[in-house]
Parts: structure tokens; sequence; C-alpha cells
């Protein structure tokens, strides 16, 4: 684990079965719902990140360390972080690639993304595993399990993804002259 510092803010995580965990906030501070999905990706976090199919998901990372190799310009999926969380183990407060030109917890907490450290991921994900899917809630601002959980609850309640506007600008005509609609764009810089 990362040493503290004794400034960290405390942050909560509940899952919709009522099962919690603290740890401490990276990124943006306040509260975020969404639902529970793990990456097992041992690299590409930004990658991860930036891809607008896990708009809506707090995602779980399982490797034991991430951040270490902080953010840069040219690895995005699209042009914004998609995640509504992000849980991680162990947040590096070092980035060492270099191509970074910024870290992990300066990017999510420019674009809003509250993020949760110092979480025993291994336990989180094997629940998760054995239960299914749930919704999620983390918070900065509400550290009572209960209350937290009653807003989990509700969290989707009168949502519709489908008829929600999307930050996309799809591609009509190609060069050729065939016309199409690209609901989700991934860019690939360099290819």
């Amino acid at each position: 684990m990362t040493a503290t510092t004794g400034d960290e803010i405390p942050a909560l995580l509940v899952l919709e079965d009522g099962r919690s965990f603290l740890g401490v906030s990276f990124g943006a501070t306040g509260e975020t719902f969404g639902e529970a999905v793990f990456s097992t990706g041992m690299t590409g976090y930004q990658e991860t990140l930036t891809d607008p199919s896990y708009r809506r998901q707090v995602v779980i990372a399982t490797a034991p360390q991430i951040g270490n190799t902080g953010w840069n310009d040219v690895d995005d999926e699209s042009r914004r972080i998609w995640v509504a969380g992000y849980v991680v183990r162990d947040l590096s407060r070092v980035r060492s690639n270099w191509r970074s030109n910024r870290s992990l917890n300066d990017v999510l907490r420019d674009q809003g993304v509250v993020g949760i450290a110092e979480i025993y991921t291994r336990a989180l994900t094997r629940h998760l595993r054995e239960r299914g899917a749930m919704r999620v809630g983390i918070s900065t601002t509400e550290l009572d399990a209960a209350r937290l959980l009653a807003r989990v609850s509700h969290w989707a309640a009168g949502m519709s993804p489908v008829l929600e506007e999307l930050d996309l600008n799809p591609v009509l005509a190609g060069p050729d002259g065939v016309i199409g609609v690209d609901c989700v764009m991934i860019l690939r810089k360099g290819t």
C-alpha cells in the first residue's frame, strides 16, 4: 500500500446488497452511482476509462497498483472519460512513463470522476463474481453506509440510456460518399 500523508479524504463504497468498503478518495470529490464492473487488465487503464462502452459504470481495477504510468495524450479511446467512478487497490503517487504528462488523479479530478483507493479489490471482485451485477455508489460526502445504500437503491429509477443525449459527433459521410452513423467512435491515434 502507498504510504499515507495524513491529508487523505475518506470515501465510502456501497453495493446494492449492503456490502460496504471504506477507502480514500482520489480524483474528484463528491458522489457517484453506476453499475459495478471489474477490469482484469494489468495495463490499459487509460483506454478503459475513455472507452464509451463503460458509460455509467463504476470500474473496479483488479491489478494491484494503478496510475504508475500516468496519463498521456495518445492512448485515449475517445475525447473524455466515460466511467462513472473508478476503484483501485493502490493508487500510485508517482508516474514513471516517459510519455506521461499528467497523473491519473489529476485527470479524474479535472473531468469530475470520483475515485476510491485503498479498497480490497480482490474481495470486491469475488463478491461481484459470486452474486452478479449490482448497482454501486461511491461518496466522499456521505460516510454512513445505510444512508448511501438508500441512494444506491434508487439510482436507476426513471433512467433511459437509449433516450439520453450522448456527447458524440457521428460521421455521416465517408470519403467515398458512403453514408453511415457511428454511435460510438473509438479514436485510434497513429494507425
